[in-house]
Formats: structure tokens, C-alpha cells, sequence
């Protein structure tokens, strides 16, 4: 099993950065479908700095990155403190082609496109936490 596990700021200008250091691991994980899956994780880090600018008024800033490589699967995790998604009800599989040119609401529907698994939580101490699995068995 390999682990990586980056804790930054939630802001724009470590975007870049951030990027390049998940696309880096994952080449390492697994150059096949680092691209891909670093496309899915940076949809999630954008809504969570998204989330950061809306709440400003947090003490803590940070987001917490976790990637996990297994013989099977590669795994992440991203947790923040700014309380997680507003629509949890909405059907995100069900999206229009005039969705798909808006600014918001795509990110989640690309991710579920891309990985073979996607939840979150939101725990009681303000803790929002998304996980996504790609599954190496069949794509590798």
C-alpha cells in the first residue's frame, strides 16, 4: 500500500501546485489513469476552496487531500470544515446539456462519470469529507 496525505490552505493560488503534486503521485500510483483520476479529485478540491471562499470566517482553512494505492484500487479522501454541500438531494446523474455549460453543478457529475465510487459525510463536528474509489482491476 502506498499513502500520501497533503494538508494546505483553501486557497486559489495553491491550486496549480496541488495539481501538480496529486498528478505527480498518481503517475507514480498508476501513470494509466492519473489523469483522469487527478480530473475527478481537482473538481472536488474546486468546491471545497469554493466552499472556503463563501465561509471565510473559519478558523480552520485547510483542506486535508489523502490518496491511498492498493494492489485493487486507488482511493481518496477530501475533508474540510466549511459544511459540506448545500443540494444534497439533487440528481446529479440527470444533467441537461444546458447544465453542462453552467459554472456550477457539473463538477459532481464528471466525477461520478470518471470513478467507480463516490460518497461523502458530513460529520457533527463540521467536518465534510468526499471519497472517491477507481477500482485498477479492469482498467489497468
Amino acid at each position: 500500500m502506498k499513502e500520501i496525505c497533503l494538508k494546505i490552505e483553501a486557497d486559489k493560488q495553491y491550486l496549480e501546485y496541488i495539481d501538480d503534486v496529486l498528478l505527480q503521485t498518481l503517475r507514480l500510483f498508476n501513470g494509466d489513469l492519473a489523469c483522469r483520476f487527478q480530473f475527478a479529485l481537482h473538481e472536488i478540491i474546486i468546491n471545497s476552496i469554493q466552499a472556503a471562499e463563501k465561509d471565510n470566517g473559519k478558523t480552520d482553512n485547510t483542506i486535508t487531500i489523502t490518496l491511498i494505492k492498493d494492489d485493487n484500487e486507488i482511493r481518496a479522501s477530501v475533508m474540510d470544515m466549511f459544511g459540506g454541500m448545500k443540494e444534497t438531494k439533487k440528481d446529479y446523474n440527470k444533467i441537461s446539456k444546458e447544465q453542462i455549460l453552467e459554472e456550477n453543478g457539473r463538477g459532481i457529475f464528471f466525477i461520478k462519470e470518471i470513478v467507480d465510487e463516490y460518497s461523502w459525510e458530513l460529520d457533527d463536528n463540521g467536518s465534510f469529507t468526499v471519497h472517491i474509489v477507481m477500482n485498477l482491476d479492469d482498467k489497468s
